[in-house]
């Protein structure tokens, strides 16, 4: 398998080859961990982010692209993730370009120490207080990246609705860590 491209490798996973997943993520796993590491300074939230990257990978194999090359897709991809974790925690997404958290402000910056949970690929004592259609709808906006609309049409709502219970769901989630969000 070493002689095969990333994007052909890429393509074997998709069709559901183990392996060419395992090599995949053996030729990424430096760099991308690398990657975050440079962007954020707590090993937790690295380590989170890490892994939401290869669950959203496994999540959107189908999505890619042959006529991408796979290493920009997946940094696209970790971007994504960064910003979408920096988001979840109520930090302005200029923040995401700060070299460490000593750039940021006491009130701004979280002081958890989140665990991945697995199943919703956010961190778990953020997600605590949430209802079970509030952590759906955040997963679904997030992680799974769909529409308000296509959220709606899942979870049976109004896409206003959807809305509401998203915003309401981050305010919950900001509460939880301590920062307004500003």
């Amino acid at each position: 398998m070493g002689s095969e491209t990333d994007e052909e490798l890429m393509l074997k996973y998709q069709e559901g080859d183990e392996q060419a997943f395992e090599e995949l993520y053996r030729r990424y796993e430096r760099r991308i961990y690398g990657y975050i590491s440079k962007r954020l300074e707590q090993k937790a939230w690295v380590d989170d982010v890490f892994q939401m990257v290869f669950i959203k990978l496994h999540r959107s194999r189908h999505q890619y692209d042959k006529a991408y090359l796979f290493s920009q897709w997946i940094f696209v991809m970790t971007k994504t993730v960064l910003l979408d974790f920096w988001k979840t925690i109520g930090v302005k997404t200029k923040r995401y370009f700060a070299s460490s958290l000593e750039e940021l402000t006491p009130e701004q910056t979280p002081s958890v120490n989140p665990v991945l949970e697995i199943d919703a690929g956010l961190p778990e004592p953020i997600l605590s207080g949430l209802s079970s259609d509030q952590r759906l709808a955040v997963q679904y906006k997030f992680m799974d990246e769909l529409s308000y609309n296509d959220i709606a049409k899942k979870l049976g709502r109004s896409e206003a609705s959807v809305r509401q219970l998203v915003s309401r769901a981050i305010r919950k989630m900001r509460s939880s860590i301590g920062t307004g969000g500003d």
